[in-house]
Parts: structure tokens; C-alpha cells; sequence
């Protein structure tokens, strides 16, 4: 994964959080990738049953 260290060095370095209001940066990567998660494993799963090979 992405090391919080380095990611605050990339915020730091282009200014991300100046004008925040309600999320930091870290805050919203981590909640935008917890919303992604669940729809890429739907998705895998989906194309799993459909390939006849992967479906075991």
C-alpha cells in the first residue's frame, strides 16, 4: 500500500489540504478506497462466473 508518510510528503509538496473543509486528504483517499473496494470485488467475482476456466 502507500505509506501515510509519503503521501503526506506529496500533500505537503502540492498543497492538497490549504482549503479543506470537512476531509483531509489521507481521510478521503482512505474513504474514496473503501467505496471502491466493495464494486471491484462485485465486479471480479462477475467476471469469474463468466470464465468457464476461472469458475473452477
Amino acid at each position: 500500500m502507500l505509506p501515510k508518510e509519503e503521501f503526506a510528503l506529496l500533500v505537503n509538496r502540492f498543497g492538497s489540504d490549504k482549503n479543506y473543509r470537512s476531509f483531509y486528504s489521507w481521510d478521503e483517499l482512505v474513504t474514496m478506497l473503501l467505496a471502491y473496494f466493495p464494486g471491484a470485488i462485485r465486479w471480479a467475482k462477475s467476471v469469474i462466473q463468466c470464465v468457464p476456466w476461472a469458475a473452477g
